[in-house]
């Protein structure tokens, strides 16, 4: 076995060793070889043949006669040599070119079939190639292309950039590689990244079209602008939250403390519409920041199924007095089946519907005309229409109508308002997965509608815990300690006003978070009133210390801020706060929640004193 394997090894060397021989030859141009081959062969036969007949022939009249019939032969020997050797070179050529057309034609079919535009460009910048995708990117066909210059194709690109960089390829002869925006004949743009490459017919140019790719990127660029701009919006809610509700708080607080009590008719008519206006900014501060909730996709829905009758019924019964003041009949033409629910937001849904029918009142003409109609649509949900017989709206002004703070007619019209109820209730309409849109004649009057999903089951309903009736014995009989936490001296007024209510109740304030700290470890009061904005620790910081104390744990935390987003409540819930009351506060309100929370300490305690 290992005698022949040595054996092959020494055969598989030896042809090895043959080949590196001959490769020199083969190396030559093929007129050499020719060459080399013919003065072998001439000098090989003129000195064989000469020795051959000096050796065989004597007599010197046949060796002439035999060097003549020689020489013709060496002719003849001569042409068949070099026709044989002409006839193998051209073979070879032949298979050489045949070769390279094949590799040629697979190098082109590569090309052609790549998804990358591949062209080659003169030096006269006229096209000599262009595959497929160069013809699906350009738009023109191949034979629009070939022949024809790239000034001829695009009109001005040698005013461009991308040119200017071809330019100093072709003349220096370098590699480039670049990103460039391209504008088409048509309009059309894309983005392509080029690498452009000398050849020896001019450029070569790859272009690969990063179209998706740049538009991804600026998706995501303008969805990280859009994440930023929210975070700010929403930090922007939560301090505007509180300080246009804060000094609201005082202003509504101590108006309802003095409708509480007797007054003279002219004061009781002044503090009522200081409660009206402050309801009304109220009103105004609260749809400035739905909008922006909305803007922002923090719109808080709870969709149920909610009575279609009830709610009409009762949205019309506010509006009744507003429409009674300026002679407007309210019709309502509605179904009275007590079956027909819709899936909406109850309260949103009253929101809605009360802006609409306000609209109503506002523009419409003196003594005229008000019709609330519900129908199902072509597509089985259930259309709520509006219908006036105010002036109408001119076509011009139809599309700008759910434009916020955008109020038509503004600049005639004498009535109050920003301009934000109907934006606002497209939002809400939209939030609730209706729809919403209007019709108008002008001279005639105007339809509003908003179509929501109809339901025909009710889920369970949610029953409400109502005001106790003995609210008023509850407040006298209520005993304990709350201590209040807030920098805000109107605030600490307001409430300890309130307070004088609770006769059996005592009133702590701390205006800072680390005494309220510290008060309600040595004191251990029943209920705790926290504000947020404190001036040395934010009011969420003194709720966690609270709440990690043992000794304090256990009191009940409610937080009283103006800061009424649906995030910072959800915040404080998972921190421990047992309640979470928004400025301005509600005084009845108020005062059953205190009342509970006390009455509900004084339970928790009764068995730990046992």
């Amino acid at each position: 076995m290992n005698a022949n394997h040595e054996s092959d090894q020494t055969a598989k060397r030896s042809k090895v060793g043959r080949a590196k021989r001959h490769a020199w030859f083969f190396s030559l141009r093929p007129d050499l070889r020719i060459a080399l081959v013919y003065a072998a062969f001439g000098g090989l036969w003129i000195l064989f043949s000469d020795r051959l007949l000096a050796a065989l022939v004597t007599d010197l009249a046949a060796l002439t006669l035999l060097q003549t019939y020689k020489g013709w032969a060496f002719v003849a020997a001569s042409a068949l040599v070099i026709f044989l050797l002409l006839r193998r070179e051209l073979n070879l050529l032949t298979a050489t070119e045949r070769r390279l057309n094949k590799s040629e034609e697979r190098f082109r079919a590569t090309l052609d079939t790549m998804l990358e535009g591949c062209q080659i460009i003169g030096f006269d910048w006229r096209y000599l190639y262009v595959n497929d995708a160069v013809v699906a990117q350009s738009g023109y066909r191949r034979d629009e292309l070939l022949g024809h210059t790239m000034m001829e194709k695009y009109p001005g690109i040698e005013h461009t950039e991308l040119f200017a960089v071809l330019e100093r390829c072709m003349k220096a002869r370098v590699f480039h590689r670049m990103e460039n925006e391209f504008t088409f004949p048509d309009g059309s743009k894309g983005w392509y990244d080029l690498s452009v490459q000398p050849v020896d017919e001019g450029l070569f140019i790859l272009s690969h079209d990063i179209t998706e790719r740049k538009r991804a990127e600026a998706e995501r660029l303008a969805r990280e602008i859009a994440e930023q701009a929210s975070r700010a919006k929403s930090e922007f809610l939560s301090r505007m939250s509180h300080e246009l509700r804060t000094p609201l708080n005082a202003i509504l607080g101590f108006a309802q403390l003095m409708m509480m009590d007797e007054m003279k008719p002219e004061h009781e008519r002044g503090t009522k519409q200081i409660y009206k206006s402050g309801r009304h900014l109220l009103d105004l501060v609260n749809e400035v920041l739905d909008i922006a909730r909305i803007e922002a996709g923090r719109m808080h829905i709870s969709p149920e199924p909610v009575h279609l009758e009830e709610a009409i019924h009762e949205v019309v019964e506010l509006i009744r007095p507003m429409a009674e003041a300026r002679r407007l009949s309210l019709h309502l033409k509605i179904p009275s089946s007590k079956d027909v629910f819709v899936l909406a937001d109850r309260q949103r849904l009253k929101q809605v519907l009360l802006n609409l029918l306000a609209n109503a009142v506002k523009y419409n003409r003196e003594g005229g005309r008000i019709t609330v109609t519900a129908s199902l649509n072509i597509e089985g949900r259930l259309r709520l229409q509006v219908r006036d017989s105010g002036v109408g709206i001119p076509p011009e002004k139809m599309t700008r109508l759910f434009i916020p703070f955008d109020r038509l007619g503004s600049e005639t019209e004498d009535q109050e308002g920003t301009g934000l109820g109907l934006a606002l209730s497209r939002g809400l309409v939209e939030a609730m997965g209706g729809r919403i849109g209007a019709e108008s004649i002008l001279g005639v009057g105007s339809v509003f509608w908003i179509e929501l999903k109809l339901v025909t089951e009710r889920l369970k309903e949610v029953i409400l815990a109502e005001v106790d009736e003995n609210l008023t014995e509850r407040m006298r009989a209520g005993r304990g300690v709350v201590l209040y936490v807030e920098d805000n001296l109107a605030n600490i007024n307001l409430v300890e006003a309130i307070m004088e209510r609770l006769p059996g109740v005592k009133l702590m304030a701390a205006m800072q978070g680390r005494l309220a700290l510290s008060l309600a470890n040595e004191h251990q009061p029943d209920l705790i009133l926290l504000d947020l904005h404190l001036p040395d620790i934010h009011g969420a910081e003194v709720l966690h210390w609270l709440k990690a104390d043992p000794a304090t744990r256990h009191i009940p935390v409610i937080v009283i801020s103006a800061d009424a987003t649906s995030s910072k409540i959800e915040e404080l819930r998972n921190l421990g706060a047992h309640n979470y009351l928004t400025k301005p506060i509600d005084v009845k309100e108020f005062l059953k929640v205190i009342v509970d929370h006390i009455d509900a300490s004084k339970a928790e305690a009764s068995p730990r004193d046992d």
